[in-house]
């Protein structure tokens, strides 16, 4: 498993903004096409499911940039 953890650490240094661009088009175009598929009575469930996801995910995101925006900190 640690193999995993070095590999993204990897990933995420050698990556640009065009890298996180097209991973962020990718989850979008599969949200997309999640959403065209599923049924009507499973929208509003799914929809509940995917706003949970989304704030669980964007708190701690935020979070972290206003720290390092706000402190003279290194990121790494």
């Amino acid at each position: 498993m640690d193999w995993i953890v070095q590999a993204e650490k990897k990933y995420l240094w050698s990556s640009n903004w065009a890298d996180w661009t097209l991973v962020r088009f990718c989850l979008f175009a599969l949200g997309m096409m999640t959403g065209v598929l599923i049924h009507k009575k499973a929208k509003k469930p799914v929809f509940i499911v995917a706003l949970l996801a989304f704030l669980g995910t964007i708190i701690p995101v935020a979070y972290k940039y206003f720290k390092v925006g706000t402190n003279d900190s290194t990121i790494y």
